[in-house]
């Protein structure tokens, strides 16, 4: 599969409002395993495998919330390319008290290929990663983490970065 949840808006019409918690994407039902391995050519065929692209992306939504302060609000989001995704003009979204390349059990590493969370505007890519919308704003005013108790994110093992930001050529 490319995403294990999708949640995808345009700019005159942005997916707004939605609520994204407690899901195992990309994880077994024990919390620690993957449920599949890569069958692609490249970068690792037969490692561990989730979904192929994202586990959870915003494309082009508002408001709209990952997680929460409570642990069953948590997703477990494991073995993807990039564990969440905010792109195409994703603003004012909440992301906060998820576990990203580590399982359920807060230690058992369950890596992402790329980065745990990801922020990104499209850059001129083809589909299914651009192209950018036209007149897209640039994904900004979105809260990852933040300070109640439990809005923290646990973001570890993962392949390249653990929460990354780039890429705003249309803003």
């Amino acid at each position: 599969a490319i995403d294990g949840i999708h949640i995808v808006g345009t700019l005159v019409n942005p997916a707004t409002g939605n609520l994204i918690q407690g899901n195992f994407v990309g994880v077994a039902a024990d919390g620690k395993s993957s449920v599949g391995t890569r069958t692609d050519i490249a970068p690792a065929p037969g490692t561990p495998e989730g979904n192929n692209l994202f586990g959870i992306e915003i494309s082009g939504g508002n408001l709209n919330t990952v997680g929460g302060t409570a642990a069953g609000d948590r997703n477990v989001v494991g073995f993807n390319g990039i564990g969440i995704q905010l792109d195409n003009g994703a603003q004012q979204n909440i992301v906060r008290g998820n576990y990203s390349g580590v399982g359920a059990d807060g230690i058992t590493p369950a890596a992402n290929l790329l980065q745990g969370i990801d922020l990104r505007s499209s850059n001129g890519f083809s589909a299914p990663l651009g192209p950018a919308q036209a007149n897209e704003p640039g994904v900004s005013f979105n809260l990852i983490g933040g300070t109640p108790a439990g809005a923290g994110n646990l973001v570890a093992f993962n392949g390249t970065g653990g929460i990354s930001v780039f890429g705003n050529p249309v803003s």
